[in-house]
């Protein structure tokens, strides 16, 4: 059955608009804070090491540090406004139950939070933080820094975020959680919610076995 020009066109049409509505689809799902969904994981095939980006930032004790600090343990890292009551206070859940599962080399493993909230003169906004998240293990690191070197971070990590009204605590962030290698390289990247605890658990394992 031969199809005419017209219907082809039309046809054509409709799967563009296909097209354009999974595209957008897929770049809410990534970006949205409030997103339940997930699209994706990868394993990226360039790699950069993400310990070697410059800057300094502040932990929870107030002191300077910079990210080479961390080097030589497998890193869980994720990123929070501080004020965010939506998405954020899941993905810490998340990481204390990974913590609370693992129960052998700990002393191979560390959590890091970075803060999208730039309180390196407020200190004390951190550990309000890690009081509110009960949040009270010696591996975790919560970490605050100025805008241009959290930029450097999460665009290497394919992260956006952005405050659309402070005062009632309106953000759109990506959610993520990551392993990074001990040599700072990225392992694996988990954007939305699609990650298993018990796939998470067994891959961070195989990773602090072979320190």
């Amino acid at each position: 059955m031969k199809i005419n020009k017209k219907g082809q066109l039309l046809s054509l049409r409709i799967i563009g608009i296909l097209l354009l509505l999974l595209s957008a689809y897929i770049v809410w799902d990534n970006n949205s804070g409030d997103s339940s969904k997930t699209f994706w994981s990868f394993r990226r095939s360039s790699q950069k090491d993400i310990y070697s980006i410059q800057g300094n930032w502040i932990n929870q004790s107030g002191k300077e540090v910079r990210l080479n600090k961390f080097r030589g343990k497998v890193s869980i890292i994720s990123f929070n406004f501080l004020e965010c009551n939506k998405s954020c206070p899941q993905l810490v859940h998340d990481l204390k139950l990974l913590d609370s599962t693992i129960e052998t080399n700990k002393d191979k493993l560390q959590f890091l939070v970075f803060l999208f909230d730039d309180v390196r003169n407020s200190p004390i906004k951190i550990k309000e933080f890690i009081k509110r998240h009960e949040i009270n293990n010696k591996y975790w690191h919560v970490l605050t820094s100025n805008k241009e070197n959290l930029n450097n971070l999460t665009e290497e990590l394919l992260i956006k975020y952005e405050v659309i009204d402070k005062e009632i605590s309106s953000y759109i962030h990506t959610n993520y959680i990551g392993i990074i290698g001990s040599d700072g390289k990225i392992i694996k990247s988990y954007y939305g919610w699609q990650y298993e605890t018990t796939k998470l658990v067994t891959e961070i394992l195989n990773l602090t076995n072979k320190l």
